[in-house]
């Protein structure tokens, strides 16, 4: 039976079984994150292939374990018993199935159907990935005294803390195939490119050291990631100070600082970075399933949301702050379906205007906006009060205040500079 477990990866794959998403991990039952997702409940949807598996999984237990042997087939978990059921069926075992926690009602019992002690077990598993039912299930069947003869699956994720579990009880397990097979036959039929196969390589090499570093990823915002960002852009020189000759905003604004954000392109790897910071808050914070559309504003955000947008493969667009006064007269560039959820990205914000005009513009333009993402804020109680008007959320990578606290703490500007600054910053409704 081991020489199909190409084919069995091959019909995983054709019926959409598989799902490779690198930049938004999946949760397993067990809590851990993986970049990929195998649901082996759809052979279910599909009678031919589900014929073509449960033959396989009967020919395991009629070749290797004998069906003599097998006193029980126990289904593990919902998506354990239609297989479980399947092969009972048709060999006419008795079968039995293991829920993952007691109910809280009637009988209140976590195994169902008829099972005495001394019997022994054959365990049937859709996927082996992490934690989960399996040890859960184990515990639950030593309890009653129950001999477990084997663990069979249709898919082993070989992440090697199940398989290590089940070694340490001696339980043999048996998998249909796996995940090195899948990887290789996925790359093969085209249906996964090269960096999702190194993704995926790189997480089974240790996949708790990876699930670390990614739930490192999904909290929100901390105060050392707004750290980051404020040193890289004093690192690239996009801050520049001039108490004595301020610039002017395209408010009116004189400020003794200004940003210059744009100045990220001319340096890959910082501008690589900040980019990383803007998928990071889209995966874990916004979610990428709330979003259809990306928009940059003209002129600076364009850069950063084109960028965002080729990453994530998302469609983009971008706003005008006037119309052109050609073609169509058109404020928004780009294909915008009406009720499109649409995200905005800003380089940086100071009143806050010209981001909160761009919004109602899409919104004009028949878009849902409620999230607006930027590199910098100069933290203005304008900005804050634009924003809540037109009922938009705004998160900054970094902001006025982290910015100066890491340029005085590293002594980039002096004493007298800072003193300036703040003072205009709280002057000017910060």
């Amino acid at each position: 039976m081991f020489g199909f477990k190409k084919k069995v990866a091959e019909i995983l794959l054709n019926i959409g079984a598989i799902e490779i998403n690198p930049l938004k991990p999946f949760v397993y039952a067990s809590g851990m994150l993986s970049p990929i997702y195998i649901d082996c409940r759809l052979l279910n949807s599909h009678p031919d292939e589900r014929v073509f598996v449960c033959e396989l999984m009967e020919n395991y237990i009629l070749d290797e374990i004998k069906k003599e042997n097998i006193d029980v087939i126990a289904g593990n978990a919902s998506s354990g018993i239609t297989f479980a059921t399947y092969i009972a069926s048709k060999l006419k075992i008795p079968m039995v199935y293991i829920r993952s926690a007691s109910k809280k009602h009637g009988m209140k019992n976590q195994i169902e159907g008829v099972l005495e002690e001394n019997k022994r077990v054959l365990l049937i598993n859709d996927i082996i990935a992490t934690e989960g039912a399996i040890p859960e299930a184990i515990n639950v069947l030593k309890e009653k005294n129950l001999k477990i003869i084997g663990c069979l699956s249709v898919f082993d994720m070989r992440l090697n803390i199940v398989d290590l579990i089940l070694k340490n009880e001696y339980i043999k397990l048996r998998s249909l195939t796996n995940l090195d097979i899948l990887l290789k036959t996925a790359l093969n039929m085209k249906k996964i490119n090269r960096y999702e196969y190194n993704i995926v390589k790189e997480q089974m090499k240790n996949p708790k050291e990876w699930n670390e570093k990614k739930k490192v990823l999904i909290q929100k915002i901390s105060s050392e990631d707004m750290r980051e960002v404020a040193e890289t852009l004093l690192k690239i020189k996009a801050i520049s100070i001039s108490p004595k000759k301020p610039f002017v905003f395209t408010s009116g604004i004189k400020s003794p600082i200004y940003c210059d954000n744009r100045l990220l392109m001319g340096h890959p790897n910082e501008w690589e970075k900040i980019i990383e910071n803007f998928v990071n808050i889209i995966i874990y914070k916004i979610g990428m399933e709330n979003i259809d559309v990306i928009a940059g504003i003209d002129t600076a955000g364009i850069s950063h949301a084109a960028y965002i947008a080729k990453k994530m493969h998302f469609p983009m667009i971008y706003v005008k702050s006037k119309g052109t006064h050609y073609g169509k007269f058109k404020k928004v560039e780009g294909g915008l379906k009406k009720n499109s959820r649409v995200l905005v990205i800003e380089d940086l914000v100071s009143t806050g205007k010209s981001s909160a005009d761009a919004v109602e513009v899409l919104r004009e333009a028949g878009a849902q906006v409620s999230n607006c993402l930027a590199i910098f804020t100069y933290d203005l109680q304008k900005a804050r009060k634009n924003f809540e008007r037109i009922k938009c959320n705004l998160t900054c990578l970094t902001n006025f205040s982290t910015l100066i606290d890491v340029a005085k703490q590293k002594q980039i500007i002096s004493p007298d500079d800072i003193k300036n600054v703040l003072a205009w910053n709280k002057n000017s409704g910060g």
